[in-house]
């Protein structure tokens, strides 16, 4: 029987099954990509998974490495280490910096070999998590922003498909795998993971080149939670810190109406600190409901964007 990441023992694996194999955002923006995401779930990769769970202190000692603690330095790191873990792949480089004029003109994300398509990949990735508001000036890609409105969609994908994918085709890039003595990239790939938090009660329809089978989420203001509450008496709830956004999450607390008083107190001392939207889930008694994640935003948010689509010249990739 093929190995079910979601089932596994460790939660350690099922973040990487997560991070790996989750649904897209995005996996692929023509022309700026030349072929779909290659990395699928296969047998190697069961295998792969199936020995951590029995054996997880590899990926951990991999993970406790890391000095960036930032949630897209993780998602990265848990590509690092499935790519120079399976077989069909052979990591080159990642996060390598191009200079130009004693400045550094951008980093390519992942640089690895792909035995199946016989080719030098150059690829891009980035977790990603954006809520839709309809307010929002600009295109339907930019009403969906980050729980940092200065971040967007419809940024992130004009920065992946004008920098970050062209950047393995220039000269400068070209003299810096040359001096490296790597090989130049045959195709250039991308994927977004991450969630699409919805309005609560409504279902957006998303333009290209969004994936329709996206993770989705809802998101509602403050004012609106003893109502969400009220909808749903039989969930259990709990706040997912940032640390925990790439996990799959399993149970909340009680039900109980004084549980919800105490997750709305919560809920509310964390607005009041961040000004920033706070993601949280609801689990159902029935199990074979899915459990539904959330962010509830201050009442007021996103007030007024500091940036636009135009001006955001730095990669959004690591929230």
């Amino acid at each position: 029987m093929a190995f079910d990441w979601r089932a596994a023992t460790s939660p350690l694996v099922r973040e990487l099954g997560w991070c790996l194999f989750s649904a897209p955002i995005i996996d692929t923006l023509p022309p700026a990509t030349t072929t779909p995401w290659p990395c699928r779930e296969d047998r190697g990769a069961g295998e792969i998974l199936g020995a951590l769970d029995r054996d997880p202190r590899p990926l951990q000692r991999h993970l406790a490495s890391l000095s960036d603690k930032r949630l897209g330095a993780r998602f990265e790191a848990m590509w690092i280490f499935y790519l120079a873990s399976h077989p069909q792949f052979e990591l080159l480089a990642h996060q390598l910096p191009v200079p130009r004029n004693g400045q550094t003109l951008g980093a390519l994300d992942l640089l690895f070999r792909d035995h199946h398509l016989g080719a030098v990949v150059h690829g891009e990735i980035a977790v990603k998590f954006y809520l839709y508001h309809p307010e929002q000036p600009g295109t339907a890609l930019e009403k969906w922003i980050g729980p940092n409105p200065d971040d967007s969609l419809a940024a992130k994908i004009g920065h992946l498909a004008n920098h970050q994918l062209p950047l393995s085709t220039r000269d400068e890039t070209q003299r810096r795998l040359q001096t490296a003595g790597l090989p130049s990239a045959q195709l250039r790939a991308t994927v977004i993971k991450g969630f699409l938090f919805h309005p609560w009660r409504q279902s957006i329809a998303l333009p290209a080149p969004c994936n329709p089978g996206h993770l989705r989420g809802e998101w509602l203001y403050r004012r609106e939670l003893p109502a969400l509450f009220a909808d749903n008496p039989r969930h259990s709830w709990a706040v997912l810190p940032k640390q925990q956004w790439l996990t799959q999450v399993e149970n909340g607390d009680s039900h109980s109406g004084r549980a919800r008083r105490e997750m709305a107190a919560k809920i509310s001392s964390l607005l009041d600190e961040q000004r920033q939207p706070v993601m949280f889930y609801g689990h159902p008694v029935a199990r074979a409901e899915s459990i539904r994640r959330f962010f509830v935003a201050p009442d007021g948010w996103p007030g007024i964007r500091r940036a636009t689509t135009e001006n955001l010249a730095v990669d959004a990739g690591h929230p």
